[in-house]
């Protein structure tokens, strides 16, 4: 599981070291810290949100984000949210926490 997040998040798809795994393995507990078993939850700019969930407000590793629904959850309901937020480059450029 390790090895496929970093992959995904690595440039050129980049093979993992031994030590990317370990700080992966190693970073879990603490971002895992609170979810409880059996919830469900979306990954949404780094963080977990429970699906259930009314309004995101936070500060992601990218971007602030203040939003009326959980992304993910109403994409499956309406499919613009896709093109319009998740996979949409000027949103996350209007809302990047450091501008490139």
């Amino acid at each position: 599981m390790a090895r496929r997040d970093l992959l995904a998040w690595q440039n050129a798809g980049t093979e993992p070291t031994r030590r990317d795994i370990q700080g992966w393995v190693d970073f879990m507990p603490a971002f895992l810290r609170g979810a409880r078993v059996g919830q469900q939850y979306v990954y949404f700019d780094g963080v977990l949100i429970p699906v259930e969930a009314n309004r995101i407000t936070l500060k992601g590793i990218h971007s602030s984000h203040d939003l009326a629904v959980v992304p993910q959850v109403e994409a499956v309901r309406d499919s613009i949210i896709v093109r319009d937020l998740l996979s949409n480059p000027r949103y996350w450029d209007e809302t990047a926490l450091r501008k490139h």
